[in-house]
This record gives structure tokens, C-alpha cells and sequence, in this order.
């Protein structure tokens, strides 16, 4: 299969290479002394494997669940008038380029346009969960068309530290919708759906060396469907070629 984007539960968390579908099917055929019935076919198994080629600890901590997660805050930090395009169309979101150190909303403090103050009310925000966009980053959306030069200030509280702590323990593991698509030059769509899927790979990861611009770090995965409340277990959609 292509690249593509993997979705778990329609969250967008990684950009994948070398993506693969297994499906495994169980044929029996009864055999009598003087006969025999026709062959009949089960599906045994559906695999989806990939390589993650985004190194992102919360990424890998939503797929395994045997973990402590621990952001540290560092001191907060106030960003001056950060710099955005001349134009800027209603509902069109500019993504800020920092985030807190808890994921939480960023709180923005000014925002102007040609270097006159815009009201609160001219503007929203939120903080993406990753589907159309970066996962935890805060988005500032105009309600209407903004002329000129675009800056914000806000105040945050950056990371120092993220530490994924692995626990010697039992637990049961999540089942997540499972999505990879891959998107042409025309928008349209390719990829699989599995409806009920679980994470069964390995954590292994390589370290490239500093000057070697053509590798990047990568992690298989691998998830296994698991059938739904209707016996489904995974789809395969195409925009494509029709």
C-alpha cells in the first residue's frame, strides 16, 4: 500500500510509510466415505502493519497503555506579536506556533491586524485533538476577513520534559477504530478501515546517526482487528479510481 496517515479513533497520529494489509482466511472441507460437502471459508484474521516515521512520545503512549506519561512545565513564557500572512479569510485557522506544556488552551492576550487591536469577539480558539490538524496545537479562527499584517501575543507554558514511564503490569488493551488513507494530488481518498483493532507489536525503534540526512527514526506497528457489535471487522474504501 501507499504512505499515508494512520487515525486511531479519528485522531490523526502519525505520517506512516510502508503500510501493509494481511488477511488470513480458515477453508474445511467435510470428507465423508462416499462423499464429500463443498469447501467453506471463514475469515481468520486481519492485520494492519506499518512504520511510524514520527517519533512522538504521546503518540506512542496512545497506542500502549502499560505507561506513565509525565510532562514537566518549564516557566511561562509570554509570546510578543507573532508574526502571520497579510490576509486572512473568515473560519480560515491560523495555527500558533507553540504549545502549553499540558496541552491545554493557549491563552492569547492581543491580536492585530495592521497593528490595530481585533476585539475578542472577532476571534475563537481551541486546541486541536489532531484529525485536520496538529494534535494538542491551539488554533486561533477570524469570524470574518482580516486585511493586513496578522501578530498575536499570548502567554504559554512550554515543556522542559516529557518522560513515558513502562510498567511491569497486566492490563487489558484498548480497542480503537483503525484508519489509514491515503489522499492523491485531487483530494481523493484509499485506504482501510478496521472497526475494532488493538495494538500487538513490539516497542523497537532505531537511532539514526546525526549527519545522515536521508534516514529518520521509525517504529512498527501493528494492529489486529477484533470484531465489532456486528461481526465487522474491517473495510477497504476507494475514492480513486472511480
Amino acid at each position: 500500500m501507499w504512505n499515508g496517515i494512520l487515525k486511531l479513533d479519528w485522531v490523526n497520529i502519525w505520517a506512516i510509510k510502508s503500510a501493509w494489509l494481511e488477511v488470513s482466511f480458515l477453508i474445511a472441507q467435510l470428507k465423508f466415505a462416499n462423499s464429500k460437502l463443498p469447501p467453506r471459508k471463514k475469515l481468520d484474521e486481519v492485520k494492519f502493519n506499518a512504520e511510524i516515521v514520527e517519533l512522538h512520545l504521546d503518540n506512542l503512549a496512545t497506542i500502549d497503555g502499560i505507561w506513565d506519561l509525565l510532562n514537566t512545565a518549564w516557566t511561562p513564557v509570554t509570546q510578543t506579536d507573532e508574526s502571520y500572512g497579510d490576509v486572512w479569510i473568515a473560519y480560515n485557522p491560523i495555527k500558533l506556533l507553540n504549545q502549553n506544556w499540558d496541552d491545554s488552551i493557549i491563552a492569547i492576550t492581543n491580536v492585530k491586524a495592521w497593528g490595530t487591536t481585533v476585539t475578542a469577539s472577532s476571534y475563537s480558539t481551541y486546541v486541536w485533538d489532531g484529525d485536520n490538524g496538529e494534535k494538542w496545537a491551539t488554533y486561533l479562527v477570524f469570524k470574518s476577513v482580516q486585511a493586513g499584517e496578522i501578530t498575536v501575543t499570548y502567554d504559554f507554558t512550554p515543556n522542559t520534559t516529557k518522560t513515558l514511564t513502562y510498567k511491569d503490569i497486566l492490563k487489558a488493551l484498548s480497542l480503537y477504530e483503525v484508519i489509514f488513507e491515503n489522499t492523491d494530488e485531487n483530494g481523493k481518498k484509499f485506504g482501510i478501515k478496521i472497526y475494532k483493532g488493538y495494538a500487538t507489536s513490539n516497542l523497537a525503534f532505531d537511532f539514526p546517526e546525526d549527519d545522515d540526512l536521508e534516514s529518520v527514526s521509525s517504529i512498527p506497528v501493528e494492529f489486529v482487528g477484533y470484531p465489532d457489535g456486528n461481526n465487522n471487522l474491517f473495510e477497504i474504501f476507494d475514492e480513486q479510481s472511480v
